[in-house]
């Protein structure tokens, strides 16, 4: 097999991937000030902001960032008039990427896949109300509650979103019910089910018994 393999060079990447968030961080800042649109950090990234321990975080290649329907079409004003390339994305938002410099999501997860368009204006709304900042280089950008993040990532049903989720919950300052009111709310009673089983699996302290048949 080394014989085999010995004069062919298989494809890759040459280069190990490098994000640095600060670049897109400031970019996202001139769009929303410019747009006058409210928008919160989101996604991967925000996941780092709540996570205790920086070996905790998983590696990400963008900037997310939730924003109302009504504050997307103001975004993609903006970017056309300023001749700004972007693409659509299927969950519902747009993309921004500038190979080197920044890399960003507009996202309002309104898409013919299912609309959970309200559980992100609620947390926009909760985030810039009585929600944190976040320092990314020189300006400041609202992050999502770990309460609606943990909701978000339970609510897309993928493996890594829901690790993301897990690892929020056993590391995180999260309150439990808060989080259990907003699944519910927002994402009905088969993802609060989820969760419970999530709570149960880390070894929650405010893990529900799992129902059993007398």
């Amino acid at each position: 097999m080394a014989e085999q393999y010995k004069n062919n060079k298989r494809k890759k990447n040459g280069k190990l991937p490098i994000f640095d968030p600060n670049p897109s961080g400031r970019f996202v800042h001139e769009v929303l000030d410019q747009t006058s649109v409210r928008g919160i950090l989101i996604g991967r990234l925000a996941v780092w902001v709540w996570l205790s321990e920086d070996k905790k975080h998983s590696f990400t290649k963008d900037m997310d960032i939730a924003v109302t329907r009504e504050g997307l079409y103001r975004i993609r004003k903006w970017l056309n008039e300023k001749q700004i390339k972007y693409l659509e994305l299927e969950i519902g938002g747009i993309n921004v990427d500038r190979p080197n410099q920044i890399n960003v999501d507009f996202i309002t997860r309104y898409c013919a896949f299912g609309d959970f368009s309200p559980l992100f204006e609620d947390a926009i709304n909760y985030a810039t109300e009585h929600g944190e900042t976040i320092e990314v280089g020189k300006d400041e950008l609202f992050v999502v509650s770990p309460e609606h993040l943990v909701a978000m990532k339970i609510g897309t049903g993928e493996k890594k979103d829901e690790d993301d989720a897990e690892a929020l919950l056993g590391d995180a300052d999260i309150h439990i019910d808060n989080t259990r009111s907003v699944i519910l709310k927002f994402l009905g009673p088969g993802s609060l089910s989820r969760f419970e089983v999530m709570l149960r699996k880390i070894g929650h302290p405010s893990a529900k018994s799992a129902y059993k048949d007398s």
